[in-house]
C-alpha cells in the first residue's frame, strides 16, 4: 500500500494530485491540468502502473514550469529536464520512497 501525496512540489508551484477511478477518466492513465495545478493518476491500475504514471505526469509539470518544449535542443531540454527533475525529488522526498516500490 502507497501513501499518495496530497501535493507535489514542482519547482515554485504546488500541484495537487489525486486518484480517480477509470469511469471518471476518459480512458487516459493520467493527466497534468497545469492552469488547475492538478495531477490525476487513475486509481484502477495496477501499483507499479500508478506509480509510473504519477512520474510521468510530474515531468509534464515540470516541463510547463521549466518553458521546455519541443523547440529546447536536446542538450538545453535534458539539461534544463535535470535540474528540475533534481528539485522536485529535493522538495518532495515521499517520491523516492514509493519508487523503492517499483
Amino acid at each position: 500500500m502507497i501513501n499518495w501525496p496530497s501535493h507535489i512540489q514542482v519547482l515554485h508551484v504546488k500541484y495537487e494530485v489525486i486518484l480517480k477511478p477509470r469511469t471518471e477518466m476518459d480512458d487516459d492513465d493520467g493527466f497534468c491540468c497545469d492552469y488547475r495545478l492538478l495531477i490525476c493518476v487513475c486509481s484502477d491500475l495496477p501499483m507499479q502502473n500508478q506509480i509510473e504514471t504519477l512520474w510521468h505526469e510530474i515531468k509534464h509539470a515540470i516541463n510547463t514550469q521549466m518553458d521546455l518544449s519541443d523547440d529546447s535542443t536536446e542538450e538545453d531540454f535534458v539539461l534544463r529536464g535535470t535540474k528540475g527533475e533534481l528539485a522536485v525529488f529535493r522538495s518532495n522526498p515521499c517520491l523516492l520512497e514509493m519508487f523503492r516500490l517499483l
